[in-house]
């Protein structure tokens, strides 16, 4: 049996995007047993790729949230400024300018309702894989 930090390397070189050939190259472990290795630790695998999906949509969730909180908080502001300014729009034009403004920020809310529900089934798909890597552990200690 191959050294289990040989298995555990395979495991995060596979998560992060790495061909099953080029880890064989890397780790002078034959492409058979790479295969095997690829369908016996799919699910942690599978949890590692989705955990780090997971960081980088929280990383997005917490920069696109600072954003719109600093865009909303000096959004009255700028309408007001708009309205009252010398530019040379009309009314209509400033209105306009006024609801694109409004509609930048709602977008902005679905994308951050949108990345947490996405967060919220990767955490499921995480909690699944660590069942089957759970359940998978007690067969083969029986």
């Amino acid at each position: 049996m191959k050294d289990k930090s040989i298995q555990n390397e395979f495991i995060e070189l596979r998560a992060d995007g790495l061909s099953l050939r080029d880890i064989s190259e890397k780790l002078k472990v034959s492409f058979a047993t790479l295969c095997k290795w690829n369908k016996k630790f799919f699910s942690e695998i599978d949890s590692l790729k989705n955990e780090d999906i997971k960081q980088i949509k929280l990383a997005y969730l917490e920069n696109h949230s600072k954003i719109l909180n600093f865009t909303e908080s000096i959004l009255p502001k700028i309408l007001k400024e708009l309205m009252k300014s010398p530019v040379f729009l009309d009314y209509e034009k400033k209105i306009l300018i006024s609801l694109k403004l409004l509609d930048c920020i709602n977008h902005s809310k679905a994308e951050i309702i949108k990345t947490k529900s996405e967060i919220e089934q990767l955490n499921l798909k995480i909690e699944n894989n660590e069942n089957e890597v759970s359940q998978d552990t007690d067969k083969t200690d029986n």
